[in-house]
């Protein structure tokens, strides 16, 4: 008699479960229930864990976690909720807004006259608003010196243009006027509160390459630099390796708090030379800004004396043992070392309350005069020292100086 293979597969179901041969008999009233309902649950748990396995699989594909991505060889941080902030990124984003953009406009000229083709050539430089009511732009003189047009362009993209109020070619610095409403206005900081070694920022417009910044440290301070030709030279610079370039000059050397220190001014271009940039110091500029706006013109500090170290041997020539002091080479006729009695081979021994032990002190001294100011002095004068008072001058032009020493004269 044949069996059903219904029957067979139950039996061999059975069989795997070591069930014995009597579970048989009941097979025809067991129906729908007993061992079958198991099987059923088994393929009903086997259908539903897999809908939820191929879920997962789903949801692990679209986040980017699925098999679907293939591993990165590298471990890439997630996106930033906030701008990634430092210091630096701080202080120019304070001083920036002010930096400006100066082009100018030159006629060439042929012997001191314009020429009949009217030919214009342009020159480019940097600058900052020093006073947004008043707007008042600060910047290098060598920028803006000549120039028959100034345009002045601001960050958010404005044009001015710019109206020279007045310059110091000594001290390299220019000082224009715009008119413009809701305009920037820089910090500006102390620059003798500046030591060597602080970090700087330079923000100008270096080679057409508008708003670009570069940092440093201060290297020195008290610089004097001349050009290889002799056409200028400019006294009491700061000095920095931040890269300054054509197109920085009269920009925005700042400091980390996002304050002006100083003016970019210069930089040595030679094949052995690197990093090394100079700066007006930014309490050297506010002095010319007051002079022009009080005065008109900037009005120079003046002695009339020109000074050296004493020799090696100070004593043999009677002059002070120990080798201190500014020895005095020349007395301009006519100046306000001349008028106070100071007279060629006396030495100074202190300026001001300062003693001066070489001839950079007493440079040094003369930078932070005012014309009209009286400077205590001590010298020494026929073996022993002597209390003098000078009045400060006002510094005449430089041919005058030059006729005023005896030593340049017939």
């Amino acid at each position: 008699m044949s069996v059903p293979g219904s029957v067979l597969w139950i039996k061999s179901l059975e069989r795997n479960h070591g069930q014995d041969a009597h579970a048989t008999q009941g097979l025809g009233e067991m129906g729908v229930s007993g061992r079958p309902t198991s099987i059923l649950k088994l393929l009903l748990v086997a259908i539903v864990g897999g809908a939820i396995g191929a879920g997962v699989a789903i949801w692990l594909m679209r986040s980017g976690g699925g098999l679907a991505s293939p591993r990165l060889p590298y471990i890439e941080a997630p996106p930033a909720k906030v701008p990634i902030e430092s210091t630096f990124t701080e202080a120019i984003r304070k001083a920036e807004p002010a930096v400006v953009s100066i082009e100018t406009r030159f006629s060439l000229d042929s012997g001191g006259k314009a020429a009949p083709s009217g030919l214009q050539v342009g020159g480019r430089g940097s600058g900052i608003i020093i006073d947004g009511e008043r707007g008042y732009v600060l910047t290098n003189s060598h920028v803006v010196n000549g120039a028959r047009q100034v345009k002045v362009r601001l960050s958010d993209g404005r044009e001015f243009e710019g109206r020279l109020i007045g310059q110091d070619t000594l001290y390299d610095i220019a000082l224009l006027e715009i008119k413009g409403t809701h305009l920037p206005t820089a910090v500006l900081g102390r620059s003798r509160d500046l030591p060597v070694g602080a970090w700087v920022i330079a923000i100008g417009n270096p080679l057409f390459f508008e708003r670009s910044v570069t940092a440093g440290i201060v290297s020195g301070k008290g610089r004097y630099v001349h050009s290889p030709e002799g056409d200028f030279e400019i006294p009491d610079l700061l000095q920095t390796d931040a890269a300054i370039n054509l197109g920085n000059s009269g920009g925005a050397l700042v400091n980390l708090r996002g304050e002006v220190v100083g003016i970019p001014t210069a930089v040595v271009r030679a094949a052995q030379a690197e990093g090394l940039g100079f700066a007006v110091p930014i309490d050297r500029a506010k002095a010319v800004v007051q002079e022009l706006l009080e005065h008109g013109r900037v009005r120079h500090p003046w002695l009339g004396v020109l000074y050296s170290n004493l020799p090696s041997k100070p004593a043999q020539a009677g002059w002070p043992k120990d080798g201190r002091g500014a020895l005095l080479l020349d007395i301009a006729r006519g100046s306000p070392a001349y008028r106070a009695g100071l007279r060629k081979g006396e030495v100074v021994r202190r300026a001001g309350g300062k003693e001066i032990l070489r001839r950079e002190d007493l440079r040094e001294v003369s930078r932070g005069l005012k014309v009209g100011e009286r400077l205590p002095l001590v010298v020494w004068r026929a073996g022993r020292e002597r209390k003098i008072t000078l009045v400060v001058g006002e510094m005449p032009d430089p041919m005058e100086i030059n006729r005023m020493f005896p030593s340049a004269g017939p």
